[in-house]
């Protein structure tokens, strides 16, 4: 079994893993509890600095001092800017967003545990992909036909999360490279229903490994 700590995600969802909205005091008081375990998984969705970065971080800090358990923190591909794509594990990370900036320093903290990056394609709680759903309800507002990315499915982070072979390190888990738009067509979307067209080159796309 593995516990889940940080902001509740939408993505990881499974029967055998318990979601625990930690503080310190929480996991001090818990922390018999929390090493009984196989592995924690630390999530994060905070988009920008400020307070909720603070806390995580704070709580990352923390859990590392205090815990005996392997620790899986779920990164992202933007730890990366985007300027080229096809980003190894031993590429420096050189994010060039808020977003890529808090994980990389949630990165820095889980240096000695485990690192998983990617981007994930869903499905929805409705079973149906994550984009297509936001467009669905309005939320895509621009077709990116050169922004590149290589999503994977809840299954294949599930999957991974629940082998035994978990080591330290960073791990890239990746599907195909495709654009966002071409993605989009994919799924079912009709993309010329969208209006605004971005065609400007972008690439977050992640070669599989470990290191």
């Amino acid at each position: 079994m593995q516990l889940i700590i940080g902001r509740k995600s939408r993505i990881v969802s499974q029967t055998k893993t318990r979601f625990f909205m930690a503080s310190n005091e929480l996991i001090h008081k818990n922390k018999d509890w929390i090493n009984n375990f196989d592995k924690i998984i630390f999530v994060s969705y905070a988009r920008e600095k400020g307070e909720t970065q603070e806390l995580l971080v704070d709580l990352a800090k923390y859990l590392v001092r205090t815990v005996n358990k392997r620790i899986v923190f779920l990164s992202s591909d933007h730890v990366f800017n985007g300027k080229r794509g096809y980003y190894s594990v031993c590429d420096k990370a050189e994010p060039n967003t808020d977003y890529g900036l808090c994980k990389v320093e949630l990165e820095n903290i889980f240096f000695e545990h485990t690192v998983l990056r990617f981007t994930t394609t869903g499905p929805s709680q409705s079973d149906r992909p994550l984009m297509y759903e936001m467009a669905l309800n309005n939320q895509i507002q621009t077709v990116y036909e050169r922004h590149y990315f290589s999503p994977v499915s809840t299954a294949e982070i599930n999957f991974f999360l629940n082998g035994a072979h978990i080591k330290s390190g960073i791990y890239h888990l990746v599907g195909d490279r495709v654009s966002k738009a071409a993605y989009l067509r994919q799924i079912g979307v009709n993309t010329s229903s969208i209006l605004k067209f971005d065609y400007t080159f972008k690439d977050h796309s992640l070669l599989a490994g470990f290191k």
